[in-house]
């Protein structure tokens, strides 16, 4: 049996959906971090997908601000965390 990666099923409306749970959670100005994203975005290479950028923007400029609110190591991965729980759905990621 090969293991699935989860990340594999990343499509735009999890990252809309993950917009929106750190804005409920986390009071993240979604407007601001969005255009940080987009930004960041438009300096890769042309043909890379939004959603190949997602989980490294994520994880180079989101992680580090939840990891400092949360009080856990730097290297924690809570932004990938959060990313599963959202694709996965929050009731499957509970059981």
């Amino acid at each position: 049996m090969t293991s699935h990666n989860v990340f594999d099923d990343l499509n735009e409306m999890h990252i809309q959906q993950t917009w929106d749970e750190l804005t409920d959670r986390f009071g993240f100005d979604e407007k601001g971090w969005k255009k940080k994203f987009s930004d960041y975005l438009d300096k890769q290479p042309h043909h890379t997908q939004p959603v190949e950028v997602f989980t490294r923007f994520g994880n180079l400029f989101i992680n580090p601000v939840l990891n400092s609110v949360l009080c856990r190591g730097e290297s924690h991965p809570t932004f990938n965390n959060l990313v599963e729980y959202v694709i996965l759905g929050k009731k499957k990621k509970k059981n």
